[in-house]
């Protein structure tokens, strides 16, 4: 029986393995060569960028262009604009007045999305020197819009959204998986019999 066991547990090592081991990639980017537009945050001003899953997994990261400022950065699962209590609500603080990307570690948030699904992150109100995001003033990022407060807005912030895949076992793993407890109940069961 404890061989049985240890083949066992090799065999779910085995097919859990690539499951667990993706690295992340990056999902939705818009980061256009030209980029002409700043997006100001202020006392009372909350940005939405709407974002369309394009690979199915964990959401681990976004990347955003801001300067120095703080500001509360949130996570909300739907299309925009989203009015109500967030999924995921951290604090940002950018790294200097250039611009740099900023990546925004989002494991803790243990969001998963499918492919197609819709999301929406965002910033509300800020402190700091302004201004903000950096972005473009015309619609780039076809996937989804940008709102400010609640109004449609032309335009779309650079980010880069991080995914750590999560792929389907295939069929004939599923069917093993399943029929393998079955089979090793049975041999049990004929073993109890016999004796």
């Amino acid at each position: 029986m404890k061989i049985i066991a240890k083949q066992l547990m090799l065999f779910f090592i085995l097919i859990l393995l690539p499951v667990v081991s993706h690295a992340a990639l990056i999902d939705q980017e818009n980061n256009p060569d030209f980029q002409n537009a700043t997006f100001y945050v202020s006392w009372g001003a909350e940005w939405q960028q709407e974002v369309t899953v394009g690979v199915s997994g964990q959401l681990v990261g976004i990347e955003l262009r801001m300067s120095d400022i703080t500001t509360s950065f949130f996570i909300n699962t739907g299309s925009g604009w989203q009015s109500d209590t967030h999924d995921y609500v951290t604090s940002i603080s950018g790294l200097n007045s250039n611009f740099d990307w900023l990546y925004i570690d989002l494991t803790p948030a243990n969001l998963f999305y499918r492919t197609n699904e819709v999301f929406v992150f965002g910033s509300l109100s800020g402190w700091g020197n302004f201004p903000g995001f950096k972005g473009t003033s015309y619609d780039t990022y076809a996937e989804g819009s940008l709102f400010r407060n609640g109004d449609l807005r032309s335009g779309d912030f650079a980010f880069r959204t991080h995914v750590n895949p999560v792929p389907l076992p295939p069929t004939s793993v599923l069917l093993i998986a399943g029929i393998m407890p079955i089979l090793l109940f049975a041999k049990r069961n004929k073993r109890v019999r016999s004796t």
